[in-house]
């Protein structure tokens, strides 16, 4: 004869005949005692023996169907705590492995795209200079005509490419490269003081350090 085959949590319709032939006979026996008690009458000795029974039968049943439920949830915790076991000691690795704008794969994605970023800003400064000195030919060229100078081109943008689900968080930061040059205010090299100013107010150029932005991932999740 084949063994019978356990109900397994990682299936959802084994538990759920398992938890329905379960529950049956408690069911019918909690409706069997329930409508006998709900009316009953104690009127003699004979029916108060049978109180104490129908007492104890429901009291007893309660507690049998407290070890049953318990029976049902214990698989269910065993299969968490079994889980959690298993990918608890990788929680770490993950973390270390993303790392921030600093460390990690987020740090290499953070440094290439400021890069790319500083690339891309070059050229378009390139072009736009470019564009500006073509155009001061054409109006000189007109002005020495007397004729109308043409409208000024908007300027060449140089678009970054953009990646499916994903934003950017913007935070400057900075890199200390002449001490001499820093303000008496920021010489501690307070990052408070400093992160306030390029932050906050904005600041751009501050003698003695290099300031440029850094660009953090924002991965959204996609909808299932």
């Amino acid at each position: 004869m084949p063994k019978k085959k356990e109900a397994s949590v990682t299936d959802v319709q084994i538990v759920a005949v398992a938890q329905e032939k379960g529950i049956t006979p408690f069911v019918s026996s909690f409706k069997v005692l329930m409508k006998e008690a709900k009316d009953f009458k104690i009127v003699d000795d004979v029916s108060n023996v049978r109180a104490t029974a129908i007492i104890r039968d429901l009291e007893l049943l309660g507690c049998q169907f407290k070890r049953f439920r318990e029976s049902l949830y214990k698989p269910i915790k065993d299969f968490i705590k079994g889980m959690e076991a298993k990918i608890t000691p990788y929680e770490k690795t993950i973390k270390d492995t993303v790392g921030d704008w600093q460390t990690g794969i987020r740090g290499a994605k953070s440094r290439y795209e400021t890069e790319r970023d500083n690339a891309r800003r070059k050229e378009e400064e390139r072009l736009q200079a470019e564009q500006q000195a073509k155009y001061a030919k054409e109006v000189a060229k007109a002005d020495k005509k007397g004729a109308v100078p043409p409208p000024a081109p908007a300027p060449v943008v140089v678009v970054a490419p953009k990646e499916e689900g994903v934003s950017y968080s913007e935070k400057w930061v900075f890199e200390v490269v002449d001490f001499d040059l820093v303000p008496s205010d920021c010489k501690i090299i307070d990052d408070q003081i400093v992160n306030a100013r390029i932050n906050k107010g904005g600041v751009r150029t501050i003698p003695g350090l290099k300031i440029w932005c850094v660009k953090t991932p924002i991965i959204r999740e996609e909808q299932v």
